[in-house]
């Protein structure tokens, strides 16, 4: 081979590596980085919804004691998510939880960690999940073990208040809610059909304004245990949502102390709630004012012998003359024969009639020094 054949040969060789150099190294690091994406993926377990439930269940089932949950909700696409403004009304920095959050579309979870892992909402408020801005659905998993915080999607207190249309609830689980109230104020969301699953209602707990103004209610509401709750204030005041399949006749209401405005303008609601006790009530004062379906014979009330204000409770209302006049007569028996309450206020019942049969009951009652005003009597020939 002469000398230019070899120096011609050389540089095709150099050329060649050259060329080929490039392709090796990025074919050595695609390689590289699939490993170890396939190492990380398998690591993170990406879970499927089913299995995440499984693997929460297995907690559950060790720790029944001490994990409270879980709540389940979604979080449509599009939503700007706050980690440090989750939906959890006093749960503090280093409560114990477990926290997942699902990618609902790819049926994984975001976390890098192990599902079930303890974390605290100080970790979870890393700046890489500071705020997520959700360009899929995401399903939201939490417990806890907290025995002051609890769950509060409403009440304009959060992020959520403004967009909470965009939150589907699948599960309390048992999760607490937040002991002092508007727990779904103005909730515009919707809740699964949740017919036994119920969140857990604490000692001290008040549901003031807990649905006022809401769009929705859980169809399980009737099965809440609201033993120790002693406020029912605002409760469905201005509820626009149905009672369709939601049965709250039941509920055990003995340590009530007040109803104050407890269906006021609540255009939806007509159960019979007679069975309810009510004797630790003081203020019943506009529980029905502008309800204008409800109508019910309430003439087994238990009224509180120590006193309770009944200040336009049926006014502007949809009680009948009929129901009015039977749950006077009804109050008249129970005072009769306690002696009590007396001195109640019972007035301003405009578009409110009893008929001429309740004249007597209604004056025996006025006898006994209640105040009543507002109705009228309604003769055969009106």
């Amino acid at each position: 081979m002469s000398a230019i054949g070899g120096v011609a040969l050389g540089i095709l060789v150099v050329l060649t590596l050259a060329f080929l150099m490039p392709v090796v190294i990025l074919a050595v690091i695609f390689l590289g980085i699939f490993d170890v994406r396939r190492k990380f993926t398998l690591s993170r377990q990406t879970f499927t919804r089913r299995k995440v439930f499984q693997e929460y269940e297995r907690i559950v089932s060790e720790t029944p004691s001490t994990l409270l949950g879980p709540l389940v909700f979604t979080v449509a696409p599009g939503q700007k998510i706050s980690m440090s403004s989750l939906p959890l009304h006093g749960v503090t920095d280093n409560a114990l939880v477990y926290f997942d959050v699902v990618d609902v579309h790819r049926n994984e979870s975001i976390f890098p960690q192990k599902i079930g892992a303890k974390r605290s909402f100080r970790t979870l408020k890393q700046p890489f999940l500071a705020t997520l801005l959700a360009r899929t659905e995401y399903q939201f998993i939490i417990f806890t073990a907290d025995t002051t915080g609890g769950l509060r999607l409403g009440g304009g207190w959060n992020v959520y208040e403004a967009n909470n249309e965009s939150i589907s609830v699948l599960s309390f689980g048992k999760f607490p809610l937040a002991t002092s109230g508007k727990q779904f104020n103005l909730f515009r969301g919707t809740f699964a059909t949740l017919t036994k699953d119920v969140p857990t209602i604490r000692p001290g707990t008040s549901l003031e304004d807990a649905f006022s103004g809401a769009t929705a209610a859980p169809s399980s509401l009737g099965a809440w245990n609201i033993r120790q709750v002693t406020s029912l204030r605002n409760t469905f005041h201005s509820f626009a949502g149905s009672f369709d399949g939601i049965d709250i006749t039941q509920w055990d209401t003995s340590n009530v102390t007040t109803f104050q405005r407890m269906f006021n303008s609540c255009a939806v609601f007509n159960e019979d709630i007679s069975p309810w006790d009510v004797g630790s009530a003081t203020s019943m004062v506009q529980m029905f004012d502008g309800a204008a379906i409800f109508d019910q014979n309430l003439d087994s009330w238990n009224l509180n012998t120590s006193g309770v204000n009944l200040r336009s409770i049926f006014k502007a209302g949809g009680i009948s003359v009929e129901n009015y006049s039977a749950t006077l007569k009804g109050w008249d028996r129970h005072v009769t024969a306690n002696g009590a309450p007396r001195d109640v206020v019972m007035l301003d019942l405009s578009s409110v009639g009893y008929d001429s049969s309740t004249e007597a009951a209604r004056e025996r009652l006025i006898a006994n020094g209640w105040q009543i005003g507002g109705d009228t009597l309604e003769t055969d020939d009106e």
